[in-house]
């Protein structure tokens, strides 16, 4: 069984988002990555459950400042669209600390967005990663489907307040590094990661690590997520409920919202995980099943699209059923109700 390794720290980069505030506040030890020019010192998160499954916590975060020196496990679970600037910046803080000496044991970057096939696609390319004593050492994709909803989130000077309703433990998976810097340990790196699974464990959230090869790969892990998200969040955020509602909205049978996405994605999917050189390929029953199972265990949650569009803010659908269909239209793969599901949130992010 995992176990944390207790002199191992968890910064959390977006730690102050709903899912964010979960990890930050259940894990232990951990702190929290701010912004450059955020002049927060202090995070009060008091979080509550939306059931009798676990204990309702309030914890005061630690808010690293100085990123000198930095080591250990940084959890990205910013937004999709918002990774790349946001561990860019990171990058830049922590090398104007050290300066021209730059770090020699950086720390492993696991990210929990939403999205992520995309975000590491664009992510791979990026010289800020390999440039000469870049601080991330390594990168492993993960897949969560814990479930919080913010209610609540005020300032008052440096101590920031946050609300948040967590409505599900969900399962989560990390997969061994996908990349490591040039002359770093890969060991050192995945031993990190499963200290970091350890830890979730200890929390009571359900968790386990896969590699990159075989049926448990973490591209498989990555597929069914999407897979899930483009079913379950954007007809959710159209519709203005919770998931629970979500099966009734998609239909069932031939000819059904469910039946054309969950083709498309299958479709789309599996030309997409040859190339990436996977031996699983998805299967209509499982997409579905792995839908039903996700709603099950998050029925009272408003999901994070559902909750962007209620406050006015960007969604991560270009990241989801927009990526889908583009990488559709690489394919020669026709992906119609992913469009629409897409173009349905556009229109309402663009006020329609």
């Amino acid at each position: 069984m995992l176990h944390a390794t207790p002199s191992v720290l968890f910064r959390v980069l977006g730690g102050t988002g709903s899912l964010g505030s979960v990890l930050s506040t259940r894990l232990s030890p951990s702190s929290v990555l701010t912004r450059r020019h955020d002049v927060t010192k202090v995070v009060e998160v008091n979080l509550k459950m939306s059931d009798s499954s676990g204990q309702d916590l309030n914890r005061v975060l630690d808010v690293e400042g100085d990123k000198s020196g930095m080591k250990g496990v940084v959890i990205c679970t910013l937004k999709g669209y918002d990774v790349n600037g946001g561990l860019e910046a990171l990058v830049e803080e922590c090398l104007e600390k050290v300066g021209e000496r730059g770090y020699e044991d950086g720390f492993t970057v696991v990210m929990l967005s939403n999205g992520l096939l995309a975000v590491y696609d664009e992510l791979v390319g990026k010289g800020y990663l390999k440039g000469r004593g870049s601080p991330v050492d390594a990168i492993s994709l993960g897949s969560t489907s814990i479930g919080a909803t913010k209610l609540s989130d005020t300032k008052e000077g440096e101590t920031r307040r946050i609300e948040v309703l967590q409505t599900g433990w969900g399962d989560t998976v990390l997969g061994t590094p996908v990349w490591v810097k040039q002359g770093i340990d890969a060991a050192r790196c995945e031993g990190e990661i499963k200290d970091l699974a350890g830890a979730m464990v200890d929390a009571g959230f359900p968790t386990r690590v896969v590699g990159r090869g075989g049926e448990g790969d973490i591209w498989t892990v990555l597929w069914m997520k999407l897979c899930v998200n483009c079913l379950i969040n954007p007809i959710a955020a159209v519709e203005g409920v919770t998931n629970e509602h979500v099966p009734g909205l998609l239909g069932e049978g031939e000819g059904s919202l469910r039946d054309r996405v969950v083709g498309e994605l299958v479709e789309v999917g599996n030309a997409d995980l040859i190339k990436r050189g996977s031996d699983f390929r998805l299967e209509r029953g499982k997409v579905v099943e792995g839908m039903m199972r996700v709603v099950e265990n998050t029925m009272n949650n408003r999901n994070s699209m559902l909750q962007d569009v209620e406050k006015g803010r960007r969604t991560e659908i270009d990241t989801l059923n927009g990526w889908v269909v583009r990488r559709g239209e690489e394919e020669g793969i026709a992906c119609d109700g992913n469009r629409w599901l897409w173009e349905e949130i556009k229109r309402i992010e663009g006020g329609g």
